[in-house]
């Protein structure tokens, strides 16, 4: 009798942990863009198919994320979002945006960022991002080598927790990118 009254404590317990934590913890769904540019002109188009740069001058990757939220409580509220760059014979810089903290060794720098969730009804009207959801980083090769980006999410609060990952090489001989018209 004793340990049935025990089983049931316990599962009444189980239940209102459920009700209170785990039921809202997917609360968020993300749409990440990783984009590559030259940015010689003042209408820089960033393009997510870039494979190749020179490695004479220096070029710009761009990291979007627009945090949805899922139910209007938490409209507002920032989710987390990593960057990892993994680089070989360049210098890599953040430009624009503001990062909570940085991890910095040789061929690896870390940031966290954090995005604020915006309304779900309003989230395909928006055509200019919120500033803060924006982070730029200035790219200066040093010879052939190459960039690798991953972005990841808060994993127990994003419902679209996949990884994006874009890799992008720099050569010597390459051809530039300057007449790449990209449409979005």
């Amino acid at each position: 009798m004793k340990i049935i009254k025990y089983l049931i404590v316990f599962v009444l317990i189980l239940i209102l942990v459920y009700y209170f934590t785990l039921k809202e913890i997917r609360i968020y769904r993300v749409n990440p863009y990783v984009g590559f540019t030259e940015g010689q002109s003042a209408d820089w188009a960033y393009g997510d198919q870039i494979k190749e740069f020179s490695s004479d001058k220096p070029f710009y990757a761009e990291i979007k994320v627009d945090a949805i939220a899922c139910k209007k409580k938490f409209i507002g509220k920032k989710v987390n979002v990593y960057s990892d760059i993994k680089y070989e014979n360049c210098d890599i810089e953040l430009s624009d945006g503001h990062y909570y903290w940085q991890t910095k060794k040789k061929g690896r720098v870390k940031h966290l960022f954090k995005v604020v969730a915006i309304d779900e009804e309003f989230a395909e009207q928006i055509v200019d991002r919120q500033e803060g959801n924006v982070f730029i980083y200035k790219i200066t090769p040093k010879g052939k080598g190459k960039i690798e980006i991953t972005v990841k999410f808060d994993g127990l609060k994003v419902i679209n927790n996949i990884p994006i990952r874009k890799t992008v090489y720099f050569n010597e001989d390459s051809d530039s990118n300057d007449d790449l018209v990209v449409y979005r």
